[in-house]
């Protein structure tokens, strides 16, 4: 499996100084480890003490090892301009329950919606999946 580790030194809450350690799964994208140590910590962890207590946040473990799938997805919405977001982010959540593909509810952007050659309003997004 590769991979990819970034280290960064963000403020953690409460204007404490701490190390953040993300690693991030090349074939499915996802960071699925993010570590917060402090500096002290992170220190005596460098210099050889092992086994230093830290916060570990773990997410999409069931998708670690698996290939991102994405495709750019259309579909028809039948709305006005104020309505049409609303209406295509309910669209996709319909969508998300069917299983297979997961799809993208941003729908800011300036080609996010389209109008073709017979005046019907499309909306463009994206989909993903994951695959062994």
């Amino acid at each position: 499996m590769k991979g990819k580790i970034t280290i960064s030194s963000p403020t953690c809450g409460n204007s404490d100084k701490c190390v953040q350690i993300q690693i991030k799964d090349q074939a499915s994208r996802i960071r699925f480890v993010d570590v917060k140590i402090s500096y002290e910590t992170f220190a005596r962890a460098l210099m050889g003490l092992s086994e230093q207590s830290c916060d570990l946040t773990v997410r999409g473990i069931d998708h670690v090892g698996k290939n991102k799938i994405t495709e750019p997805f259309s579909f028809q919405v039948d709305a006005d301009i104020f309505k049409r977001k609303d209406l295509a982010i309910k669209r996709c959540e319909e969508l998300d329950l069917m299983g297979c593909w997961i799809y993208s509810k941003y729908f800011d952007s300036q080609s996010s919606f389209t109008i073709n050659e017979r005046g019907e309003t499309i909306a463009h997004t994206t989909r993903y999946r994951f695959e062994e």
